[in-house]
């Protein structure tokens, strides 16, 4: 495991979430599946940071557009990706500037379908920098978006083991994750693509 920053629950107190839960609760959001996603794509970063390298300001990065990745659903459930990054290109999150919140709007236009392409207006606007950033942290919105795929809070936590050839995600559920399994081999490619890793789920009953 990588350094462990601040659980979800204790960035509920910041002002930072409190914008993102506003934001959400005005567009009527799917409030607990965001949530979820949100602590899953916040647990595998920590696990993640000695491939990816990636700092605190990335997380919180990460941290908003997990929140906000299905706010295009207020529009319809197809094409709800681009509507995310719509929404949020034009909203205030505050005190995200605005630089951090175009590359949220690319992170959570991401979460599905097309991968990271310069010939995207959005995506060739960022700096080369942001372009390698936003498609590590979209690859692992992808895989956190996998781990709660039926929208029903199967997954509780995570861990993640890296070795030479593939990185093991040890997922504490009291279910199979068979749903979840099939998901990730497909949003997961991102992430093998850009780190050469092929990601997996090993299901962990929760100890009593």
């Amino acid at each position: 495991m990588g350094a462990t920053g601040p659980s979800l629950e204790q960035l509920k107190g910041t002002a930072l979430f409190h914008r993102l839960e506003e934001f959400g609760r005005e567009r009527s959001f799917e409030e607990t599946h965001a949530l979820k996603v949100t602590d899953i794509a916040l647990q595998l970063f920590d696990g993640l940071v000695p491939l990816h390298g990636m700092s605190d300001g990335e997380r919180m990065l990460l941290l908003s557009a997990a929140m906000l990745h299905d706010i295009g659903m207020c529009k319809g459930i197809r094409g709800h990706h681009k509507s995310s990054l719509d929404i949020i290109m034009a909203g205030d999150l505050h005190p995200l500037s605005d630089g951090e919140r175009r590359m949220v709007a690319s992170i959570a236009r991401y979460h599905r379908k097309a991968h990271p392409r310069r010939k995207h207006d959005h995506f060739s606007a960022l700096k080369e920098d942001q372009q390698v950033l936003v498609s590590r942290m979209a690859s692992i919105l992808r895989m956190a978006d996998a781990l709660d795929r039926s929208h029903q809070s199967a997954v509780s936590s995570v861990d993640v083991e890296i070795s030479s050839r593939k990185i093991k995600i040890r997922a504490t559920s009291a279910r199979e994750l068979s749903l979840e399994q099939d998901a990730l081999r497909k949003k997961g490619m991102l992430f093998e693509e850009l780190f050469g890793l092929k990601p997996s789920i090993e299901a962990v009953r929760p100890q009593v």
